[in-house]
């Protein structure tokens, strides 16, 4: 009778170790929690602590459930790392394309005026008793700079002759002459207008003369200018 009791434990201890070893779970424990997170059961208690996979445990009665993340929290920044060296310079790019042209800008205001210098020289009183220039000579000359000029000239005269007589007069370095026939015992008067460029500094004379004439008055004028336009 023993014998028969002690075969039928052996035999149901045979059959009960697979049957375990089938209800046994065939995973892993999932700690931490796929969502990185740790699940655990604190003792109401005694403060103890313990961990477990919330998928298949859950605390006991005087158990709280805790939880906490993996990943702590981020530290403070650290201080910036020192200036790398300077890198090479690029190559030139491209040239743009050309801008537009901008709009035309207001106008400024005028200028002041300018100013220029006009040479003269008069002359008269030609000495008492009058003197007639029946020989031609200079009556009167001006001295000027290097320029380009506008040139003038004038001469009043008396022909002291009852019958009539002819003045001429030059303006010398120009080459331009006048002439006027005078009636007898009358005033006349002649005037040169002329274009002369000077390239350095020089003097410039008016010769006159006339059989019986008489000077009264002379005046040579020049006003500088720009340029001169021979037309």
């Amino acid at each position: 009778m023993k014998d028969y009791v002690r075969h039928t434990s052996i035999i149901a201890a045979a059959i009960a170790a697979p049957l375990l070893l089938l209800s046994a779970p065939s995973g892993r424990a999932s700690i931490p929690a796929v969502t990185g997170v740790i699940y655990g059961c604190y003792n109401n208690t005694n403060g103890s602590t313990r961990i477990i996979d919330n998928t298949t445990t859950s605390c006991k009665n005087g158990e709280s459930t805790i939880q906490w993340n993996q990943t702590g929290p981020a530290g403070p920044q650290g201080p910036a790392g020192p200036t790398g060296p300077q890198g090479a310079t690029g190559p030139q790019g491209v040239t743009g394309p050309q801008g537009a042209t901008g709009p035309q800008g207001v106008a400024g205001p005028a200028g002041a005026d300018g100013t220029s210098t006009v040479y003269i020289r008069e002359k008269d009183g030609y000495g008492i008793p009058a003197r007639d220039i029946r020989t031609p000579e200079v009556l009167n000359s001006l001295n000027l700079p290097a320029g380009s000029y506008l040139m003038t000239a004038t001469i009043t005269a008396f022909n002291g002759d009852p019958d009539l007589q002819t003045l001429d007069c030059v303006l010398d370095q120009t080459g331009t002459a006048e002439h006027l026939r005078m009636f007898g015992a009358t005033n006349g008067q002649i005037t040169i207008i002329t274009a002369l460029i000077l390239t350095g500094a020089g003097t410039i004379t008016l010769t006159c003369g006339g059989f019986h004439i008489i000077p009264i008055r002379t005046v040579i004028t020049a006003m500088p200018v720009g340029a001169i336009s021979a037309q």
